[in-house]
């Protein structure tokens, strides 16, 4: 075996002694030809049951280049392989992946060591994955299995994080290959990367095309239930209804978790539909059902949002609180706020404090701090006044802060005027939340910003004052490149 190393050894120094291509001695064994063309190295190795090194030796004898890693265990391991005209870096990776190796080409060198799948990092076979992916498809542009590899493509990306790549590549299979068998499952996918990131009206979009075409009943069964959440995270909860109607017609539910799913949909529908009274009702059916974090977000958003609207503000104010415990980011800021306006309307001026301790505790009092502010007045424990200028002055003066680019000190100044927005005058009103929306946007975060304006919406009535808070948001997401969210701003849709 010493030996076979010491071949191998001269074969990878040997130097190339012509440019033109050259094909190996035929032992009725194997065959090696490498081509180069401008550069381009490209090799054919037809092998049955060869020793590695022979086969690896012959290789970088013709190309010119030094071997190193391989150990005496690893050259003596038989290898086949059918190889025709493809790139020499595609070769290697074969020849020595088929053995539980990996070769890596430096400097006119291929460095051979071995693989353990256990120990390799996932991201690490992710990118492997992509660039074989991607070296096949370029290769074999016109091949009858390459629907099935961009489809493979397409789910790489999605594993390693790239979700706009993913979409593209799922979406580039459905228009080049609009009858191959992957095309559902591309649909799918990329409706569920769409509504990861909030973009609602393209995931229906793309669920519609899934359902003109031939689908599964697991594939036709999500889509329509997709549909529907859809059509609700867009505003449109009577559509939501119908289409959780057409789910039920269709495809009724098989399980505890899929009939508990529906009935918190229709419930947030039924508020939507200001039938809040029968949202309770089903919220306490699928409560029944048992409830995990995900499950607890989804009924205590939904009820209280019930109870806020059935004036029953002591127990939206519970219900907001108990939410925060599970939530995070914008939703928890949002709940705990929803809380402490709550909690003081319900003339709980303890509990508006106690919202505000707990905000502290959670990194996120911000939100919550003016109307802690106006609680302690109330209990005599601040007997500061909250200012000495009128709304209108402060208002203004927090304009001029955002102007000079001192956000920090306008949100303070704004969030102390929140709890009088109510009192304002419907335009000043508006003149508030515009100038508090891109505070928060600068301060806090764009997507904060998007759900202040989303909650002041319902309170304003002429379209000028809601198109400016359109315009606003569009604006905002324009800065941030989220062009596709700007269109539908501009278009009325938030």
């Amino acid at each position: 075996m010493k030996a076979l190393l010491l071949a191998v050894a001269l074969l990878a120094a040997a130097p190339v002694r012509s440019q033109e291509p050259r094909r190996a001695a035929l032992d009725l064994l194997y065959t090696v030809e490498v081509r180069a063309n401008d550069g381009d190295a490209r090799a054919t190795v037809l092998a049955g049951r060869v020793p590695l090194w022979r086969l690896l030796g012959e290789l970088t004898d013709q190309l010119g280049w030094t071997l190193e890693g391989l150990t005496e265990e690893q050259a003596g391991v038989a290898v086949s392989a059918h190889l025709e005209d493809r790139p020499v870096a595609d070769v290697f990776e074969f020849l020595l992946g088929s053995v539980g190796l990996q070769a890596e080409l430096r400097n006119d060198t291929v460095f051979v060591r071995r693989v353990d799948a256990r120990e390799a990092a996932p991201a690490a076979v992710q990118q492997v994955a992509a660039g074989a992916y991607l070296r096949a498809l370029r290769a074999f542009p016109d091949h009858p299995t390459v629907p099935r590899a961009l489809y493979g493509q397409a789910v790489t990306e999605v594993l390693r994080g790239n979700d706009e790549n993913a979409r593209a590549l799922f979406l580039q299979l459905v228009e080049r290959f609009p009858s191959a068998a992957e095309v559902p499952q591309a649909l799918l996918r990329t409706s569920r990367l769409l509504v990861d990131a909030g973009r609602w009206r393209e995931a229906e979009e793309i669920l519609g095309r899934l359902l003109h075409g031939e689908t599964t009943e697991d594939e036709d069964r999500e889509a329509r239930l997709t549909i529907a959440r859809c059509t609700l995270e867009q505003g449109d909860a009577q559509r939501t209804l119908f289409a959780l109607d057409a789910v039920e017609r269709i495809h009724p539910a098989r399980t505890r978790s899929e009939v508990q799913e529906r009935l918190y949909l229709r419930a947030r529908a039924l508020n939507g539909v200001q039938r809040h009274d029968e949202a309770l009702e089903l919220l306490d059916e699928a409560d029944a059902y048992g409830l995990d974090p995900e499950s607890q977000r989804w009924s205590l958003s939904a009820r209280g949002a019930a109870l806020e609207a059935l004036a029953a503000p002591a127990d939206a104010a519970r219900a907001y609180l108990a939410l925060a415990q599970v939530a995070s980011g914008p939703e928890q800021a949002q709940a705990l706020e929803a809380a402490a306006r709550l909690s003081l309307e319900a003339d709980d001026v303890l509990g508006a404090l106690f919202v505000a301790q707990h905000a502290s505790a959670l990194g996120s009092s911000a939100r919550v701090e003016p109307f802690a502010r106006r609680a302690r007045v109330q209990l005599g424990l601040d007997q500061r006044p909250e200012s000495g200028t009128t709304w209108q002055q402060r208002l203004a003066r927090a304009e001029r802060l955002h102007d000079g680019g001192l956000d920090a000190e306008a949100l303070e100044l704004l969030d102390d005027l929140a709890p009088l927005r109510d009192q304002m005058p419907a335009d000043q009103a508006v003149r508030f939340t515009l100038v508090w929306a891109r505070v928060i946007a600068s301060e806090e975060s764009l997507d904060a910003a998007l759900a202040m304006l989303r909650e002041a919406l319902p309170g304003i009535e002429d379209p000028e004052h809601r198109r400016s808070v359109y315009l606003l948001a569009a604006r905002l997401l324009e800065g941030r490149e989220r062009f596709e969210e700007a269109v539908e701003a501009y278009r009325g849709r938030l």
